[in-house]
């Protein structure tokens, strides 16, 4: 079977740091995507903007969703 690991942010560093800890883990990964935000300002800026619209806890596809539904109307 063929693998591949989706790591966000921070998620590749833990995934990176396992890696050398235990790279027989690893053995059947071929490939990682790690998309990285494009500034440190990124999540305050989200959180701000979640408060702004009176978003409460839900699943992040639904708030994805919600959010670019703003763009969409």
């Amino acid at each position: 079977m063929t693998i591949g690991l989706f790591s966000l942010c921070l998620g590749c560093n833990a995934t990176m740091f396992a890696m050398t800890r235990r790279p027989g883990v690893f053995d059947g990964v071929r490939c990682m995507v790690s998309p990285q935000p494009l500034s440190s300002g990124v999540a305050p800026a989200v959180r701000r903007s979640r408060q702004l619209y009176g978003y409460t806890y839900s699943s992040e596809p639904e708030q994805m969703l919600h959010w670019f539904a703003r763009f969409m109307a």
